[in-house]
């Protein structure tokens, strides 16, 4: 089995090391530009050229901000994907919609200060080089192309494809999640975990959720 890797909101696969390393499975990112604002529209067109295979099954782990684009290919499957898994995202805006008409590019003029990255995305006890890392990851990406994808984020809503998807599926998510509070409510056939950590939880609980995330696997592979 191939595992594709959909990242967080900075699109790169930077972050996504640690997990990779903890994950006893062949694994690729699909990364977006970091430069080029793109719609979820355009993003699920090209992550649905990527996951096409008839050679071996797939399996697509979306973190964050990838979530809605995991739960389009569950409702409407590629040829070779086998399973989805959802790691700390939605199917809608876990916040208010009314707030995309407050968010531009000066929101990320500067990569975040490490007290709002231990705050929202990690522990208050994280290790520095995680934070560095974090804010390094987001300051690769342009404000532009940043506020565009937190706007994306403030008005998706797919639901209704979640509802739809037919394919095996993994809900996982942190108990301490304090940008994704609650996990997106799936279908009755898929699995949902708990994992003790923060919203990155890829990056604080690397072992733990690529344990987790392979067992579910097993079957597909």
């Amino acid at each position: 089995m191939k595992v594709v890797l959909l990242p967080g909101m900075d699109g790169g696969a930077a972050l996504l090391r640690p997990f990779r390393r903890a994950l006893a499975l062949p694994s690729v990112v699909h990364g977006y530009s970091p430069t080029r604002p793109e719609p979820y529209e355009d993003l699920l067109a090209d992550v649905r050229r990527r996951v096409v295979s008839t050679q071996e099954p797939v399996a697509v782990v979306a973190e964050s901000f990838s979530g809605p684009l995991a739960i389009e290919l569950a409702a409407r499957p590629p040829p070779g994907l086998c399973a989805v898994v959802l790691v700390a995202t939605f199917a809608e805006s876990p916040r208010p919609r009314a707030l995309g008409s407050l968010v531009g590019p000066w929101l990320f003029r500067r990569p975040p200060p490490a007290m709002v990255v231990r705050r929202l995305l990690l522990d208050e006890a994280a290790d520095p080089a995680m934070v560095s890392a974090v804010q390094a990851a987001v300051g690769r990406c342009s404000p532009v192309v940043l506020a565009s994808r937190l706007r994306a984020v403030l008005h998706v809503d797919v639901r209704e494809a979640l509802a739809r998807a037919a394919l095996p599926g993994l809900v996982l998510h942190g108990t301490r999640d304090r940008l994704v509070p609650r996990p997106p409510k799936a279908p009755a056939h898929w699995e949902r975990d708990a994992v003790e950590g923060p919203h990155l939880l890829l990056q604080a609980r690397a072992e733990d959720a690529a344990q987790r995330i392979a067992r579910f696997l097993a079957p597909y592979g």
